[in-house]
């Protein structure tokens, strides 16, 4: 009974001890260089012992197989198996320079927007 106690000692103190060791993370390109970059930054100031690996994909992951322990997406979820939670919100939009607007004209529509290849 007392080894028992001890070990669940252990287990409720490893729940509250300072992170430690690598987090592999995946993330796109636009998030990782913009908003994600600060945030692991952050993140590695905060806790010394740990590092992180940035698996920066537009691919579907497979979490389980590639161990990874966080991915962060922009849009629906496709998998309900997954959890989700909130990491933000972002206004989207299109904007343009008065200059391109007088060479290319004011676009109706995405429709009419030059396709980049």
């Amino acid at each position: 009974m007392l080894f028992e106690l001890a070990e669940a000692e252990r287990e409720l103190a490893a729940t509250v001890a300072e992170p430690t060791g690598l987090q592999r993370n995946t993330a796109s390109a636009d998030l990782a260089q913009g908003a994600l970059m600060p945030l692991v930054e952050r993140y590695l100031d905060l806790y010394a012992k740990t590092w992180v690996e940035l698996i920066v994909t537009r691919r579907r992951v497979d979490l389980i197989v590639e161990r990874i322990d966080l991915a962060i997406r922009v849009g629906p979820l496709e998998d309900s198996s997954l959890t989700v939670r909130k990491f933000g919100s972002a206004r989207l939009g299109l904007w343009a320079s008065p200059g391109y607007l007088a060479r290319m004209g004011r676009p109706e529509s995405a429709a009419n927007l030059p396709t980049m290849t």
